[in-house]
């Protein structure tokens, strides 16, 4: 089911972004990513890499209600493997 409302939900957006056949980001995404690479810095990198990971934590503690035990701490362990190995 979450299969289905994922793929419903990708779908429902792609109007958005692929207007006639051509794919591309929306102009105030563009923008945001290029002011945010103005001001990267590597503590920036470095909070924002905590970020994504406590938010994954709000989609993993979840699922691992619904999943074997151990399944919330195995994925956290490879994200952050992840995370540690990015250049």
């Amino acid at each position: 089911m979450l299969a289905l409302a994922s793929l419903a939900l990708l779908k429902s957006g792609a109007p958005v972004t692929c207007t006639s056949g051509h794919c591309q980001g929306l102009a105030v995404d563009t923008q945001t990513l290029v002011e945010l690479h103005a001001v990267r810095t590597p503590a920036i990198d470095v909070l924002f890499g905590a970020v994504t990971w406590a938010s994954s934590l709000c989609v993993l503690l979840p699922l691992s209600s619904h999943r074997q035990q151990d399944y919330a701490p195995n994925s956290l362990l490879a994200s952050t493997e992840c995370i540690s190995r990015r250049p």
